[in-house]
């Protein structure tokens, strides 16, 4: 799935842009706090997760994200130092 790439960053800031976000950072995780609300009431991921059928007593995300062949994406996020 692509998106377009309009000019105008996706978060509805209406700021510039040559990729689909704003250049400052932060815009896509905005949009991501504000469409989670607006689906799911909330933008608490583990939440989000246990609505989905996904966390401790549901489907394992990571064995899902390998069964559909992002081994790449799970790798990079290795990486990520977590607080």
């Amino acid at each position: 799935m692509r998106a377009p790439k309009t000019g105008e960053c996706y978060c509805g800031c209406g700021k510039p842009t040559k990729s689909y976000f704003a250049e400052e950072g932060g815009h896509d995780l905005k949009a991501a706090a504000m469409l989670h609300f607006i689906k799911y009431g909330t933008t608490n991921m583990a939440a989000i997760l246990h609505e989905e059928g996904f966390g401790p007593e549901g489907e394992n995300l990571t064995e899902k994200a390998k069964a559909r062949g992002y081994q790449r994406l799970i790798d990079a996020l290795k990486g990520l130092e977590w607080a």
